[in-house]
């Protein structure tokens, strides 16, 4: 069993319980974004193969030649695969036929040649080798050509030579995840960390999904696929979304055409209670305001719609407004703060 890593949300008091990450995995966007309809081991068998290119995707990380490795030394690149990286003994045999199916499936990658043109590379990922009878010790070789080997190394460059457009994602937590759609959104969620969310039209999602045509209604999709991934991810990862924030779903009347993801972590929890106590703190102080008061305005303060800056401006204005001819003060900031922000 995996270690766990504890983080405690300062304003909540909840233990958030990771796994250790020992490993994690840098693959381009062009991986990220790629459109497949694997089942949750060929996500699994995927993940390793970029767990096994680590080597070479960090030399091109770095600048360096990749392609002077051994990896690159004939016609074909081969990596070994243990069986034991999918799943466990108990599950090889559906393993193993989830390979034989994926090596003829269709994946599409969209990359730019090197006159910067647009290409979409569509076609099988591998020719795999297998043991008849898997045990603890069983090794998947698969072979694929050096132009796929090729996108799933190569990362982009700014104009600085620096590596762009590539996703940091923790190895240990895409392979534990036990649906697929989890393990797709936990790597495309990792690659908007640093910019803190995105948006995505619905087409768009189900084109990434690989759901096209499969729901017709919305509320199938969610129940079916968002909804366990938002509660496999949700505060068990090192990142997640919350299907169940208020402006998650972007609407055209009554029809949902879009999803606003907003990227949490745990460190983004606890930043943000730090925040949410000096508000506590500053509306207490100067407003007389009391926890009766506070538990009025609570979900201003949760993480998918807490905006820190509107509601220090906001406190800021009221202040100014604020004299003695206002007799209850708590009140009006409290009863100002719910029509600004809850209505």
């Amino acid at each position: 069993m995996d270690k766990k890593k504890k983080h405690v949300t300062a304003k909540r008091k909840k233990v958030i319980m990771l796994p250790e990450i020992r490993d994690h995995i840098i693959q381009p966007n062009r991986i990220t974004n790629a459109v497949s309809d694997y089942t949750l081991y060929q996500e699994r068998v995927f993940t390793a193969i970029v767990y096994y290119l680590q080597n070479p995707i960090k030399l091109s990380f770095n600048g360096e030649n990749y392609k002077q490795l051994d990896l690159f030394g004939s016609d074909m690149v081969m990596l070994n695969i243990p069986l034991k990286d999918i799943s466990s003994p108990r599950e090889y045999p559906k393993v193993k036929e989830s390979i034989r199916q994926m090596s003829s499936m269709n994946i599409s990658i969209k990359y730019k040649d090197k006159d910067g043109k647009a290409r979409e590379r569509t076609g099988g990922l591998f020719i795999a080798d297998m043991p008849e009878s898997g045990n603890g010790r069983g090794i998947i070789r698969v072979k694929f050509d050096p132009m796929v080997a090729d996108l799933i190394i190569r990362l982009d460059r700014n104009a600085r030579g620096q590596a762009i457009n590539y996703t940091r994602f923790a190895y240990q937590i895409a392979q534990g995840v036990k649906t697929k759609y989890a393990a797709k959104l936990y790597k495309l969620i990792s690659s908007w960390k640093s910019k803190g969310g995105f948006y995505m039209s619905k087409d768009e999602l189900y084109t990434f999904l690989g759901v096209d045509g499969k729901y017709a209604r919305y509320a199938d999709f969610k129940r079916r696929v968002l909804m366990p991934a938002h509660e496999e991810l949700y505060e068990k990862s090192d990142c997640w979304f919350n299907c169940r924030a208020k402006d998650f779903e972007e609407r055209n009347g009554n029809e949902v055409v879009g999803f606003n993801f907003k990227v949490i972590t745990p460190e983004f929890l606890e930043d943000g209670d730090k925040k949410v106590e000096q508000i506590i703190s500053l509306l207490k102080t100067h407003f007389k305001c009391t926890d009766e008061d506070i538990e009025k305005i609570s979900p201003i303060f949760s993480p998918e719609v807490f905006n820190y800056g509107r509601i220090v401006n906001k406190i800021q204005e009221l202040s100014e407004k604020v004299d003695h001819t206002i007799k209850q003060k708590n009140r009006y900031v409290i009863t100002s703060l719910v029509n600004e922000f809850l209505k």
